[in-house]
């Protein structure tokens, strides 16, 4: 009993399954017709969207084989880079090796330049000692030529020339001692001056000199042709008048100054001019013998012609011919006086005259009073004027 409960039991499940399976066979028949075109429509977006991915892989694809022909030409390219560089590196050591070298070559000649550089510098030390010891040599030399010179100046010997034609010159002159001391030297007024033809403003002012010696005369023609003689120089004319005692004429302050420095002596300033003249005078307008000339010229102004040097009374001093006879060359430029006290001094440092003093045989009264002045050109000469020395103490 029991195994025919089981057997139809069994049949029944079997027969409940096999409709079940034929319903559920008919279920999944309309849920397949639909799912169908559903399932195909969504192989067909998965086509669509391989097809889609695929197109992509093949972008990409290609975007990576450009990518790496790119690299590759980029590889290629910079191994080109690379070889430069390495050619460049290996041409720079070449370069930096060659400069080595060169300044090593330098270097050697350096210390050989420094070698002889030392070298040179020992012998231009000893250059510059034997230099040294020749300045030294020749100081000396200047300083025993100077002691000579001043020795020859003091025994009155000549700087230069023939020796016996100075000592037979020198002993033809005669010297006045000039004492030292002080006057007011000019007019301290202003005049006219007919015969200077122009107005003469000269102020007074003191000066101070030491004591010097001046030549009693003017220097005369015998003295001046015996030099032009020994120094082989042309002799100035004497206008026919005569040569031997008169004053020497037509020389320049030139020839008046070479004269003098053959002699080692040298012309008067013009303040040693003027001190000497006045002879102590104090008086500012007159002659050295006061107002009147008689004493020192007779018949003044008619004479057309030098006389003799000494032809007439000598001043307080024994200086002869301080007025008249011939004009007389002064060391100094011409220049404006100073209105302050001087000592010594010897006028201007610059000019372009020389001054002259004394008036000549020509010159009027006016010309002959102690202030009187005027100045030439340094190489003017003419029939009145000459000149006198000064012998250095």
């Amino acid at each position: 009993m029991k195994i025919k409960i089981n057997f139809f039991l069994l049949l029944f499940i079997f027969t409940q399954l096999l409709c079940f399976g034929q319903e559920y066979e008919k279920m999944s028949k309309r849920k397949l017709r639909k799912a169908v075109p559903v399932f195909l429509r969504q192989i067909d977006s998965l086509k669509q969207e391989n097809l889609v991915l695929y197109n992509q892989g093949l972008e990409l694809n290609n975007k990576q084989l450009i990518y790496a022909a790119e690299s590759e030409k980029k590889l290629a390219l910079n191994d080109d880079v690379i070889l430069n560089l390495n050619k460049l590196i290996q041409e720079g050591k070449a370069k930096l090796e060659s400069l080595r070298l060169d300044v090593l070559s330098s270097n050697t000649r350096l210390n050989h330049g420094i070698s002889d550089l030392k070298d040179s510098v020992l012998i231009l030390n000893k250059k510059n000692l034997y230099f040294t010891q020749a300045i030294s040599e020749l100081e000396d030399f200047i300083l025993k030529l100077n002691t000579l010179i001043s020795l020859m100046q003091e025994e009155n010997m000549p700087p230069m020339g023939d020796p016996i034609a100075y000592d037979a010159l020198m002993s033809s002159f005669d010297w006045a001692t000039i004492p030292a001391g002080s006057y007011m030297m000019g007019s301290g007024s202003t005049s006219w001056n007919p015969d200077l033809l122009k107005e003469i403003n000269i102020p007074q002012h003191r000066v101070t000199l030491s004591r010097f010696k001046m030549s009693k005369y003017e220097v005369t023609f015998d003295q001046y042709d015996a030099f032009c003689v020994a120094t082989n120089r042309e002799q100035p004319p004497d206008e026919g008048w005569g040569r031997g005692q008169r004053p020497v004429i037509n020389v320049s302050w030139d020839d008046a100054t070479d004269f003098a420095s053959w002699l080692g002596c040298r012309l008067p300033t013009e303040a040693e001019w003027e001190y000497a003249c006045r002879a102590g005078s104090t008086k500012p307008l007159l002659f050295n013998t006061g107002a009147d000339l008689s004493p020192i010229l007779h018949d003044f102004g008619r004479d057309v012609k030098t006389e003799a040097v000494g032809s007439f009374a000598a001043n307080a001093w024994g200086l002869y011919d301080m007025h008249g006879n011939v004009w007389e060359w002064c060391s100094d430029w011409d220049g404006n006086y100073s209105r302050v006290a001087q000592t010594n001094p010897k006028g201007p440092k610059t000019g372009t005259h020389r001054v002259i003093r004394g008036a000549g045989w020509s010159g009027g009264s006016m010309c002959w009073q102690f202030y009187s002045r005027d100045a030439l050109d340094s190489d003017f000469r003419i029939n009145g004027l000459g000149f006198r020395l000064v012998l250095p103490e």
